[in-house]
């Protein structure tokens, strides 16, 4: 019953985000931003596969660009969640099979009022994704993450911290494993 019950699950939140994007009048953005989408990014992580990456999908990846420099092949796909065009999608390269980045242009609905000057100078290199998110008050939009090849374990959180009254401001900050915030920067 439980194996039901959650395949009913998956079933419904596949089908609400393939067939439920439409525009967003807010801030013109698509319904992309839907928490299903933000989830499946969540649970993607440094082991995962291509086969389980699909599987969250529920559809191959678009394999839009392979390399290979005489020793590695990486792989890059592309999962497009909405059928309002290819602005929005969700990405990862693999090298040689193994997870290496993944992506996503899909915004979270998290924003914040405390996005200035003051608290931007607040931030330092070193800073947990903890102690960022009590100044800003604000989880933060993990929009990528790299991760060390061939351990698979993470290397690099990416996070943007929007600005609710204008989401085209912002505050970026790139968390390193063991390291805390490295890069700070801000688009305002």
């Amino acid at each position: 019953m439980k194996q039901i019950l959650q395949l009913a699950f998956t079933v419904i939140t596949i089908s609400n985000i393939f067939f439920s994007c439409s525009t967003d009048p807010l801030n013109n953005n698509s319904n992309c931003d839907s928490p299903a989408y933000n989830n499946i990014f969540g649970q993607i992580v440094g082991t995962s596969t291509y086969d389980q990456i699909k599987t969250l999908f529920g559809a191959e990846g678009d394999n839009f660009r392979n390399d290979y420099n005489g020793t590695d092949l990486t792989k890059f796909y592309k999962w497009y969640p909405c059928s309002g065009g290819n602005n929005y999608f969700i990405e990862c390269w693999f090298m040689n099979g193994k997870l290496i980045l993944s992506h996503k242009t899909i915004k979270n609905n998290s924003c914040s009022n405390n996005i200035s000057s003051q608290t931007f100078q607040s931030i330092s290199n070193g800073m947990t994704h903890a102690e960022v998110k009590a100044i800003l008050s604000d989880e933060g939009d993990n929009f990528r993450n790299d991760y060390y090849y061939p351990a698979s374990n993470e290397k690099i959180k990416f996070y943007r911290f929007y600005n609710c009254a204008d989401q085209s401001k912002y505050i970026e900050v790139w968390f390193y494993t063991g390291i805390g915030a490295n890069l700070i920067t801000k688009n305002f």
